[in-house]
C-alpha cells in the first residue's frame, strides 16, 4: 500500500524476515499504521520468520502470523549483516532486468531501454533475462516477439564480444520460427538422380509497394502485404539455375556471373551455409532445404553421392542485372535452385511446395543476410515499414 516500507533481512540461521511499517511510524511509539500496540513498535513482535524471502513477503503483506514472530529490535539483532549489501546488489540487478522487460512490453526503443544498466550489465541480470527468454514459447506470437527482443536488447546493452552472442541468439530464434512455418523438407535418404541435366530460368521482380513487410520478424508479428510483378528482360528470363549429373563423386558449385567455382568432397563444408562472405551459401542451402544434403548428420559425402547415382553440379547466373538492383535476384535465385534440384531428382513439386522450401532455404542462410533485417527487430524500426491492406 501507499506509504508502506518493506525491509527484508536474511537472518544468521539462513531464514528470512520482512518488516513492514509506515513511512510516518515512530518506532518509539506504540502505534503501527495508526493502530495502537501494547508496547512500542520497536519492541512488539509483528513479523513472521520464514524459510524463504518470498514466503516472508507474503506473510508480512497479509499480516499473517508464523510459528516464530520477531520485533524490529529482535530482527536487527539476529540479522546476517554480511548479506545486506549482496542482497541489495541482487535486488538492484532484478529491478534493472524487470525494467528492461517492462520497456520491451511498452515498445520502448532498445537504445533508450538499455540505459537502465548505465553501460554495465551484470552477469546476474543477464542470467535472469536469459531465464525469462528460455521460458517463452516460440510458437506463441507474443512470446516470440518478446523472446527475440530480450536477446536483441541485451545485445544493444553490450559493447564487447557478448553483443554478437546475443545477436546470434536473436537471429537463431527467428531462423527456427521461419523453419517451423515453412515446413522444411528433411533429408531424403531415398532420393535418386533422375535426369542428366536440367536448366531453370525465371523472371525478375518489380516491387510497387510493401517491400520488406514480408521479411521476418516483421511479417511474423504483423503479417505483410506486397504488390509486385514478374517481368522479363528484353523478352528473356534472366535468372538461371543449371544442374548436371557428374560421373565423379563430388559436388561442384558455381556462380557463373561472378566467376566463382569450387569443388567439394567434404559434407561439413557443404553444411556450412552461414558465412555471409561465402559465394555458395545459397547453393549449399538449396541442397540442404531440398533434402539432398542432411542439415546436421555427418554422413560421408561419397556415400550420399553413391546412393544418388553420381556427383552434382549446380551453377547459378543472373544475366545483365547488376547486384543490388532491388529486382529480387537473390530470392528468385533461391526458387530457381529449388526447382532445379527437384527436377534433377524427378520429384513433382507443387507451387506451394516450391514456395515453402524456398522459404526454408532463405532460413538456412539467414545469417548471410542478417544485416538486411537487423533493423527490423527493434520496435522503432518496425514503424518504418509500410503497412498495406488488401
Amino acid at each position: 500500500p501507499d506509504g508502506t516500507v518493506l525491509h527484508g533481512l536474511k537472518l544468521r540461521d539462513g531464514r528470512f524476515i520482512v518488516r513492514k511499517y509506515g513511512v510516518n511510524d515512530n518506532p518509539k511509539e506504540a502505534l503501527w499504521f495508526g493502530k495502537p500496540l501494547p508496547t512500542a513498535l520497536w519492541d512488539y513482535p509483528l513479523f513472521a520468520v520464514c524459510d524463504t524471502m518470498a514466503e516472508a513477503v507474503r506473510k508480512t503483506l497479509s499480516d499473517e502470523s508464523g510459528e516464530e514472530m520477531l520485533s524490529l529490535k529482535e530482527s536487527f539483532a539476529l540479522a546476517d549483516v554480511t548479506q545486506i549489501l549482496p542482497w541489495q546488489e541482487k535486488l538492484d540487478d532484478r529491478i534493472k532486468a524487470e525494467a528492461l522487460l517492462a520497456a520491451i512490453d511498452n515498445h520502448v526503443p532498445a537504445e533508450e531501454a538499455v540505459r537502465v544498466f548505465r553501460g554495465k550489465v551484470s552477469s546476474r541480470a543477464a542470467e535472469f533475462l536469459m531465464q525469462k527468454a528460455n521460458e517463452l514459447d516460440n510458437a506463441v506470437l507474443a512470446d516470440f516477439s518478446k523472446k527475440i527482443r530480450i536477446y536483441y536488447y541485451l545485445a544493444r546493452a553490450y559493447t564487447c564480444s557478448e553483443r554478437e552472442k546475443y545477436l546470434s541468439l536473436c537471429f537463431e530464434t527467428i531462423r527456427r520460427s521461419v523453419t517451423d512455418i515453412s515446413g522444411q523438407t528433411s533429408y531424403l535418404s531415398e532420393a535418386r538422380i533422375a535426369r542428366d541435366a536440367v536448366k531453370v530460368n525465371l523472371p525478375v521482380r518489380i516491387n510497387f509497394g510493401g517491400g520488406w513487410s514480408d521479411t521476418p520478424p516483421y511479417c511474423l508479428e504483423n503479417g505483410g502485404t506486397v504488390l509486385n510483378a514478374a517481368v522479363t528482360l528484353n523478352g528473356n528470363y534472366p535468372i538461371e539455375a543449371e544442374m548436371k549429373r557428374l560421373s565423379e563423386k563430388k559436388v561442384v558449385l558455381a556462380s557463373t556471373d561472378s566467376g566463382s567455382r569450387r569443388e567439394f568432397t567434404s559434407i561439413k563444408e557443404l553444411q556450412n551455409c552461414f558465412d555471409p562472405a561465402d559465394p555458395f551459401a545459397l547453393h549449399k542451402a538449396a541442397l540442404i532445404a531440398c533434402g539432398v544434403i542432411p542439415e546436421k548428420e555427418e554422413i560421408p559425402l561419397a556415400d550420399i553421392l553413391d546412393r544418388l547415382g553420381g556427383g552434382i553440379y549446380l551453377s547459378t547466373c543472373v544475366y545483365n542485372i547488376p547486384r543490388g538492383s532491388g529486382l529480387g535476384t537473390s530470392s528468385i535465385l533461391a526458387g530457381a535452385c529449388v526447382k532445379a534440384v527437384y527436377e534433377l531428382l524427378g520429384i513433382e513439386a507443387s507451387e506451394s511446395m516450391l514456395t515453402s522450401v524456398s522459404c526454408a532455404l532463405s532460413r538456412s542462410c539467414l545469417p548471410a543476410v542478417a544485416g538486411r533485417i537487423r533493423s527490423a527487430v527493434s520496435p522503432r524500426a518496425s514503424r518504418w515499414f509500410p503497412r498495406l491492406r488488401a
